[in-house]
């Protein structure tokens, strides 16, 4: 592409006179190296995610959860223009974009080397910045793809951010949801093993309930419960991204209740030394 070619693209994009048809991957390349070229990464990922809903307002294509603006591809695209811009420091512009269209950093699967295809294309992820897996970036990379602003959203954070956040009793009680309870199972299993799984969790919950003053929401037997049943699914479904592991197993978002009360009686629960320590099933025991 010739520089008066690449301006006159610009032009076209940003006065929404660009063709439905023309608004192709590599023009989403081009737009990205175009104002990470001329602005800072956050006002240059400010301005792109304005003008692409605009100019999808234009074309008739709805921003919507299932459809148009993409933030996390977006704000993925724009780290990899940085890059670019680094890695051909002193070429022309319009050369620089040839060579990252045509090396594996511009092909249109790339970022499905940092997430896993569930968590790229949640609803989360369309609306919100997702971060990446970690250590995949030199530290000055990962410093652009770590969250600024307070998450709304536990799935924007990468599992040891996550970890991290119910360690130090930083994340918004809002955030630990039932989801999150699951997730944060999943992750320290992963981690550390079922034993010290159920050690971690209880103390980490039980740490979070003070810093919140909720302690009275904290029960143990449901607590060690909960990690057996996530526990049972991971020997079914080995897999290595949250995601994944929800897509294989939505019981535990859907019907969690009757997955308890399949190992346990309901005044067992109710019990108060089932809240205070853990309570063996009566029913089905623990895998």
């Amino acid at each position: 592409m010739q520089q008066e070619h690449y301006l006159e693209f610009i032009h076209q994009f940003e006065s929404g006179s660009l063709p439905k048809a023309s608004w192709t991957h590599q023009a989403h390349l081009q737009v990205a190296l175009w104002y990470s070229h001329q602005l800072d990464f956050d006002e240059a990922c400010a301005l792109v995610r304005q003008r692409i809903i605009a100019y999808n307002d234009r074309v008739g294509t709805p921003n919507t959860d299932a459809s148009g603006y993409h933030e996390t591809l977006t704000r993925f695209w724009m780290i990899i223009a940085r890059q670019m811009l680094y890695k051909y420091a002193g070429l022309p512009l319009e050369m620089v974009a040839e060579k990252w269209s045509a090396g594996e950093e511009g092909d249109k699967t790339y970022p499905l080397r940092f997430y896993c295809r569930e968590r790229l294309f949640s609803w989360v992820a369309r609306r919100y910045w997702v971060e990446p897996r970690a250590g995949l970036w030199d530290a000055e990379w990962e410093r652009m793809a770590w969250m600024t602003d307070r998450p709304v959203h536990h799935l924007q954070m990468a599992d040891a951010r996550f970890e991290h956040a119910l360690q130090t009793c930083t994340m918004h009680p809002d955030l630990f949801t039932h989801e999150a309870h699951v997730r944060l199972a999943w992750i320290h299993i992963r981690n550390y093993g079922i034993d010290q799984a159920v050690i971690n969790v209880c103390r980490q919950l039980q740490q979070f309930v003070a810093a919140v003053d909720a302690e009275n929401k904290y029960h143990e037997t449901l607590t060690v419960a909960a990690v057996r049943t996530v526990y049972h699914f991971m020997l079914k479904y080995p897999v290595d991204q949250f995601e994944l592991f929800l897509a294989s197993a939505p019981v535990l978002i859907t019907d969690f209740r009757s997955l308890i009360q399949s190992h346990y009686l309901a005044q067992t629960l109710a019990s108060d030394a089932a809240q205070i320590t853990f309570v063996e099933p009566d029913l089905l025991p623990f895998d």
